[in-house]
This record gives structure tokens, sequence and C-alpha cells, in this order.
């Protein structure tokens, strides 16, 4: 690289880095303000904490529309149980305090996904390539909308990247129990189980699933519900509170005039990610990054997202 060449790469980066602390501190100012973080899982997780069943509160309340809102802001619980619970700690937390203790971790976690990643997979390559992929994501509207909305994905894809360095370090129970916590953003994580399943990694994933239904469990027997009605609330709650999305494939389908044609997006789905899995199975072997990065797509169109949720 010739020395012009070397200025223009120092003055490009160093631009992008500031256009990514302008973003950075938008998300921050978002996520701070009287109606920030609304996306947030503290209220369903703290009514949990109480004993109280989440996904009953926001079905009583759809079905009585005068009570008041059982949550702060949007916070519906969308997510699973086991998650939930992993947050009391969180949780126990003021809401105020809770915001700020939230946006510091998803900077933490933006930090460990990018590093992550280029400890892992481009440790070869310039140092300035990780500023460069960070000021690119950092800069990104998903990532600031992250951020302000106090969002989750950050959160879940931090964790599955600590759970591929600790499976690399064949520290099989703390990748299972981070790669557990990973699944809290389920529709993010769970297209990318198969960079385990390529790499036969088998125990960690049956651990990790152990983890999370034994928390589902424990937090039906918590709140006094049935176990069934535990695993499924997330879903029904997301049904009841959520729009159509226009990331994901059914935003094609929904463009279609009949209404009966709709659900069409359950077996395209199915077939992408089946096709995904089954080329991954057979070219995915030393080639993890490549694994990661088509089901990071597969992850995108085949579940319900938001622009926020294209951090992946």
């Amino acid at each position: 690289m010739t020395r012009g060449m070397r200025l223009a790469l120092r003055i490009g980066l160093a631009i992008l880095a500031i256009t990514a602390l302008i973003s950075l501190w938008a998300g921050l100012r978002n996520a701070l303000g009287p109606l920030g973080s609304q996306d947030n899982q503290w209220g369903p997780s703290r009514a949990l904490l109480s004993h109280q069943d989440p996904y009953r509160l926001v079905l009583e309340q759809h079905e009585h529309p005068s009570r008041p809102a059982p949550f702060p802001l949007s916070q519906d619980p969308n997510y699973p149980a086991f998650g939930l619970v992993m947050l009391w700690p969180y949780a126990s937390l003021p809401w105020p305090l809770a915001k700020v203790v939230w946006a510091v971790l998803n900077v933490f976690f933006t930090g460990l996904i990018v590093g992550g990643l280029f400890h892992l997979f481009l440790s070869s390559k310039p140092k300035w390539t990780l500023i460069l992929v960070t000021g690119m994501l950092m800069t990104g509207t998903p990532f600031r909308v992250q951020i302000g909305n106090g969002q989750q994905a950050l959160f879940s894809l931090g964790l599955f990247v600590l759970s591929i360095i600790f499976a690399e370090e064949e520290k099989d129970l703390l990748s299972a129990i981070c790669l557990a916590a990973s699944l809290f953003k389920y529709t993010v994580t769970l297209p990318l189980l198969p960079f385990f399943l390529v790499r036969r990694q088998w125990r960690i994933v049956l651990l990790a699933a152990g983890i999370d239904l034994g928390l589902t469990f424990f937090a039906a027997a918590w709140a006094q519900a049935s176990p069934w009605q535990m695993m499924i609330g997330p879903v029904r709650s997301a049904l009841l509170t959520t729009g159509q999305g226009y990331i994901d494939i059914r935003s094609i389908f929904g463009h279609i005039d009949m209404e009966a044609w709709s659900w069409l997006w359950i077996p395209a789905g199915g077939c992408m990610l089946l096709i995904a899995a089954a080329f991954c199975q057979r070219y995915g072997n030393g080639n993890e990054l490549l694994v990661l990065s088509l089901m990071s797509v597969v992850s995108l169109l085949v579940f319900f997202h938001l622009a926020y949720d294209a951090v992946v």
C-alpha cells in the first residue's frame, strides 16, 4: 500500500469513526429519553419475578381494552419465559437505572460481536479491518434503532458469539449456557444453530435446549401457570401485539389480495430453512463464516423482523 493510499485510508476511517460515534450518541439519547427503550423486556421479566404470568396479563388486557396496559411503553412479552427468568437480576432494578444498564450492555455486546467474530475468523486480516467493520455496523440505522428501542438482538448475538468462543476453548458447559441465553431472541439466533451442528457439537446444543426447557418449566411453576401456555405464550402475545414485518418473507405474501394464501410463508420459510441447512451440512465444514453469513440472511427472511434486526 502506497503512502497516499495509507493517508486516504486513515482519513476515511477517521470520518467513519466520527460518523459511528454520532450514530451511537443518537441511539443512546433515544434509549435514555422518556419514551426510549420502549421494546425492552424489563416489564415482563419484572412481572414474572412477582409470580405473575406476563403472557396471561397481555391476553387479558387484549380481551378487556379498557384496562390499563400491564407493561410500560410497548414492552409486550413476545420473548420466551426462560429469557425472562435470566433477566431477573436486571428486572430487579428501577426502570430509570435499568434503561441505562441495558444501553451500556448493548454497547458492550456490540464490541463483543465484532471483536469476537474478528478474533475467530479474521484474525489474519489487517487491524484496520476491525475498525472498518465496527464503524459500518455502528453507522447503520439498524444499530442505532436497536440501541434506541432497547431491543434484544445485540444481547442475543453477543451471547451467541461468546458461546462459539467457549466452544473453541472446549468449555462446553459455558458455551451451552451462553447459547441458551442467546436463544432469548430466537427469531435471530435459532437459524444460526447449524453452525454448531455442522461442527457436530451436539452436546452443546442439547445442553442449551435442556437449560431453556428447565427454566421454562421453572417459570411455569413460579407463576402457577401451565408449562404449555408458558411455551406458546410468546407466540400468542406476538400475534396480538405485532403487525406485519417488512424484511421477512411474510411481507411478500402480505401483498397477495386473497387472505387465504397468506399462510404460504410457512412452507416457503420452512423450505428455505431446510435448503440452507442442507447446504451448510454439505459445504459448511471448514467454512464456518459462510454458514453464519448464510443463516443470518435466512433468519431475516423466515421470521418476523423490522429494520433494527438487520444488525444480524
